[in-house]
């Protein structure tokens, strides 16, 4: 790995500035009294911003139902908001409500957020807030599977609920962690954690919580009877609230499946559709009309079963991106085929519903991984704060010894800032050089995950095509057509899943041509994204050495998940040419673009791309302008890094 080099010139003039802005800081210093220096209580209005607090959080709660839109523009007002205020109690509820606002839809931005306002409460004193910022780091831990993390920090955020007796949090934690015991089939710690939480939901009457705490009980319930007459109480309780749309429509479809009658399961499915199609919860709505298909042939109407998902339910799921649920539809779909005699469409819409579940696994992988991946960065990157900011305290220390010193020996100022100034310059080297060498561990902790996954997947593939081809086998004399269109794709299949094992293989990786890196990764998003991407390396037989063909890889999936998640549908081309010994990436896009100057743009993304170049010795610069895309130009040098001949 070539060593990056940091090189200060014209320190004559970096002493007059620091020297400069020395002894502006010691006369500040001394006209400053230190005892109000702090007061935010003197600046804000304490009244007003609680009541501005509580609208924001009335506001966030309404349009995250209403209007995600609205609540994406909340967020960012939020934001811009926690900067400009000094207060800090205030700053870290800002924080916390942008984190909620950004949730669901940018669970790295809201770790983040999440994270700055436990620093802010923390550094502040301000416990109220703990317990809220701890449970909302469980729902994202949950959210990427990593259910013992999620654990602790429910545990976390329940003793200090507690000792505040927040009721609420108590009661939601209580919830959650039931919900995760559930999933991890834990039936009787389960039960424990809905029956505590129903218990203090109903001492101090939440609502709410008590109508979701009843309604996950009574999944548990076998007599049909009292577990309906259960769901029904619980349905009551949550349509009481005007926030638990989203509890109240799944608890329909619940109801809706118990049902023996078709018309009344189709009354309850219908409410839920409609409660999931005002409140945009689209789930909600694919799911309830997919169910109510059945009812409707349970009824024998099977032209409105069929309608239900032709018409309504696969369009929807289609027009949303729930690829899992579009599985689920399509399955449905033969299934009710085949109770009307259609085999032939039937098998059609099976082998859809088979080829939508493996990109839906695919998505939802990609999806996990991307969220475990923003959670261990962002970890690495406390760490390094938490080093930088230990630095900047002894910093300011001494700059207070020495301005006190200033006061009775004006000659010794000059030798002692002088000395600090190398002292400083000594410091930020090795702080340069520590951030180094956290991002090469994260690089090989990344590398071995890679590793491993590559492995499992390279070691279910064969295993899986045998079973695909022998349930293949059993068209053979049923359709040969058939047989020969099912065994074609389990074997494309099979390729493409080999060719991916091979490219998260650091080892493989290394034994490609960069040709057949790019194309691979060309090939990956263009199947799961509506962008247009061309790719060019020159010359094709181009090989690169083992570290600089991870980076490079790196760089491009980087550059095209940026690309994906933010541009929709937009035209990408990426050109990779090796000229005058200078390996170069040029990336461009016709996308919406933005303001590099504006810190809410510069992502964890866009600094790992810079980073990785600058691993390699080179260099990565962004340029983009509001309304003309997005430009990369990445300059690597060869030697060391290109295989020549």
């Amino acid at each position: 790995m070539k060593p990056t080099r940091w090189v200060d010139f014209d320190y004559g003039i970096r002493f007059i500035k620091m020297l400069a802005v020395f002894l502006f800081i010691v006369t500040f210093a001394c006209k400053c009294n230190p005892e109000s220096a702090h007061n935010p209580e003197k600046e804000y209005s304490i009244t007003v911003t609680v009541d501005s607090l509580r609208y924001y959080d009335k506001l966030l709660g309404t349009a995250k139902i209403h209007d995600p839109d609205e609540a994406g523009h909340l967020a960012d007002w939020l934001l811009i908001l926690s900067h400009q205020n000094t207060n800090e109690s205030v700053q870290g509820y800002l924080l916390l409500l942008a984190g909620i606002a950004n949730h669901s839809k940018n669970p790295d931005t809201a770790y983040r957020c999440y994270d700055m306002a436990l620093k802010t409460v923390t550094h502040q004193g301000v416990d109220s807030l703990k317990s809220r910022i701890f449970y909302n780091l469980a729902m994202l831990h949950s959210m990427a599977l990593n259910y013992a993390e999620a654990m602790t920090l429910l545990d976390s955020a329940l003793t200090l609920a507690e000792m505040q007796s927040d009721f609420v949090t108590i009661s939601n934690c209580y919830n959650s962690m039931g919900n995760i015991e559930a999933a991890m089939n834990n039936r009787e710690m389960a039960l424990n954690s809905y029956r505590k939480a129903l218990q203090v939901a109903e001492d101090h009457r939440l609502v709410r919580q008590q109508g979701i705490a009843l309604g996950s009980l009574a999944t548990f319930v076998e007599d049909r009877q009292t577990r309906l007459d259960m769901q029904t109480k619980a349905l009551r309780l949550l349509r009481s609230h005007p926030d638990a749309i989203a509890e109240t429509g799944y608890l329909l479809i619940n109801i809706g499946d118990d049902c023996a009658d078709p018309d009344t399961a189709i009354s309850h499915y219908q409410q839920a559709i409609e409660i999931g199609r005002r409140g945009y919860i689209h789930e909600m709505a694919i799911a309830g009309l997919n169910n109510m298909a059945y009812s409707f042939s349970d009824k024998g109407d099977f032209r409105k079963a069929l309608f239900l998902l032709s018409d309504e339910a696969i369009p929807m799921a289609k027009e949303h991106r729930q690829t899992g649920w579009l599985s689920t539809l399509y399955d449905s779909y033969a299934d009710l085929l085949n109770m009307t005699g259609n085999p032939a469409q039937a098998y059609r819409y099976q082998k859809l519903a088979l080829e939508t579940a493996t990109e839906a696994e695919q998505e939802h992988a990609a999806s996990q991984n991307r969220v475990l991946h923003a959670l261990l960065q962002s970890k690495n990157k406390e760490l390094q704060i938490r080093e930088q900011s230990e630095v900047i305290a002894r910093q300011e220390q001494k700059v207070r010894s020495l301005g006190l010193a200033f006061a009775v020996m004006a000659a010794a100022v000059v030798v002692s800032i002088l000395l600090i100034l190398l002292w400083l310059q000594k410091k930020k080297i090795a702080t340069r050089n520590r951030d180094l060498e956290w991002f090469r561990k994260l690089e090989a902790i990344e590398e071995q995950e890679q590793e491993r996954i590559s492995m499992q997947l390279h070691d279910m593939i064969r295993p899986l095509q045998s079973t695909l081809s022998e349930l293949a086998g059993s068209f053979r004399e049923i359709n040969q057509e058939l047989f020969l269109k099912i065994s074609e794709a389990v074997e494309n299949t099979a390729i493409s899943l080999r060719k991916l094992s091979d490219r998260l293989n650091p080892v493989m990786r290394s034994r490609m041509t960069l040709w057949q890196i790019a194309e691979g990764l060309k090939q990956d998003f263009a199947s799961s994204s509506a962008l247009k991407i061309s790719i060019e390396v020159v010359p094709r037989s181009l090989s690169l050495k083992p570290e600089c063909a991870t980076q490079v890889y790196f760089i491009l999936h980087e550059l095209l998940v940026n690309a994906e998640k933010h541009l929709g549908t937009a035209v990408v081309k990426i050109s990779v040419s090796y000229e005058l010994g200078q390996l170069y990436i040029l990336y461009n896009d016709d996308g919406k673009g933005f303001d590099t100057g504006d810190p809410f743009t510069k992502g964890l993304g866009l600094s790992m791309i810079i980073k990785r170049a600058g691993l390699l010795g080179g260099k990565a610069t962004l340029e983009s302008i509001p309304g003309k895309g997005v430009h990369w130009i990445t300059t690597i040098p060869g030697e060391g890094n290109v295989i020549l001949g």
